[in-house]
C-alpha cells in the first residue's frame, strides 16, 4: 500500500530522522520493512508510473556511473532517496490522480541539476 495523499516535510527539515519517518509512514510502516516496501514498488508504483516516466529512467541510465544498466525498480529505489523522494512522491500522486501538472519536469529538473553540481 502506498499513501498517495501524505505531506511530505521532510525537506524543510534538517532531521534525518524527519525523512525515515515520512518515507514509512507513505508506505504505511511503522518499522522498516524491505519486503513490503519492494512489493508496493513492483505491484503499485512501477506500474502506476511506468508510462509516463521514460525520460526519467532513460536520463539516469543514460547518466549512470555504474558499470551496469539500471533498470526500472532501481531507478525507483533511487528516487525514494533523501534529494528526490519529495519531487517522486509528487509525481506519484499527480499520476494516481490523472492530473499531472509540473512534477515529472521538475524531477528531471532536478536530477539534471544534481549531476551539473557532481560535475563542477
Amino acid at each position: 500500500m502506498y499513501n498517495f495523499n501524505y505531506k511530505l516535510t521532510y525537506n524543510e527539515s534538517d532531521d534525518d530522522d524527519v525523512y525515515r519517518k515520512e518515507l514509512l509512514d507513505v508506505f504505511f510502516l511503522k518499522e522498516y520493512n524491505g519486503e513490503k516496501i519492494n512489493s508496493t514498488v513492483n505491484k503499485i508504483i512501477k506500474p502506476l508510473i511506468k508510462p509516463h516516466f521514460k525520460a526519467i529512467f532513460e536520463y539516469m541510465n543514460k547518466e549512470n556511473e555504474l558499470p551496469i544498466p539500471l533498470d526500472d525498480y532501481t531507478c525507483i529505489i533511487l528516487l525514494l532517496s533523501w534529494e528526490y523522494f519529495y519531487l517522486f512522491h509528487r509525481c506519484i500522486g499527480e499520476i494516481q490522480l490523472n492530473n499531472i501538472q509540473n512534477s515529472i519536469r521538475n524531477l528531471l529538473s532536478e536530477l539534471k541539476k544534481t549531476k551539473e553540481k557532481k560535475s563542477s
